[in-house]
């Protein structure tokens, strides 16, 4: 929920010890659920490494040909969630969101809205006073008389 990637273990007694309280231990926000998901990339890079280094065994392992399968379940029980109407209403706020900003930065993309007469802020796709054109960089544009 958070995308940030723990140790299983060490996540899992972090929040035995901060109970009943969830939260990301680096950013410290509130999760909605105690759900873990296998990392996949950071298993890949792991695995690579250890085929690059043949005397290590980790610690905790008999040998290096007991790998532990990667769980592809919640490990904890989660949490109660948030309601389906909740999560469909925040979704629809979202997508109404992000098309709103679509056709706004098309319009003025496109030259559709005109700057003078524009109530919206348009991304300034033109060089500033400094000559350096900045996409994606909100400015203000005055609304016509």
């Amino acid at each position: 929920e958070s995308g940030n990637t723990y140790e299983r273990a060490a996540i899992e007694s972090f929040w035995a010890a901060q109970a009943p309280r969830v939260v990301d231990p680096l950013t410290g926000v509130s999760l909605t659920s105690m759900a873990l998901f296998t990392n996949w990339s950071k298993r890949r890079e792991v695995s690579a490494w250890l085929s690059q280094v043949p005397e290590y065994t980790p610690v905790g392992w008999r040998s290096r040909d007991d790998v532990p399968a990667a769980v592809q379940h919640a490990s904890v029980a989660a949490r109660p969630t948030r309601g389906a109407a909740f999560v469909l209403r925040a979704l629809s706020l979202r997508s109404a969101f992000v098309c709103m900003w679509i056709a706004v930065t098309l319009s003025c993309g496109l030259g559709v809205l005109e700057e003078r007469n524009s109530l919206v802020q348009c991304p300034r796709t033109r060089p500033d006073e400094h000559g350096t054109s900045r996409w994606g960089q909100m400015t203000h544009l005055p609304r016509g008389e």
